[in-house]
């Protein structure tokens, strides 16, 4: 599946509760996607999350990227 994954296909989910896996923390599904494609390190993807996270006006986003999605406030 990754070999058909590119930087020019995107999507954008908008139902967040259907879209990201319950059992799985924040940082990992937000950080998947900037490794894979723009090969950044774990560090990398991670600083650029809680950048993402501070923009859109998310209130301690280092904690809210530990959370699970069930698990979150904005849930």
């Amino acid at each position: 599946m990754r070999r058909y994954r590119s930087r020019r296909i995107a999507m954008v989910f908008q139902e967040p509760m259907s879209s990201l896996n319950p059992v799985i923390n924040i940082e990992t599904q937000l950080t998947e996607g900037m490794i894979t494609q723009l090969s950044l390190t774990n560090r990398q993807a991670k600083d650029r999350a809680l950048e993402l996270l501070e923009t859109v006006g998310i209130s301690d986003p280092e904690r809210r990227l530990a959370q699970s999605p069930t698990n979150s406030p904005a849930a």
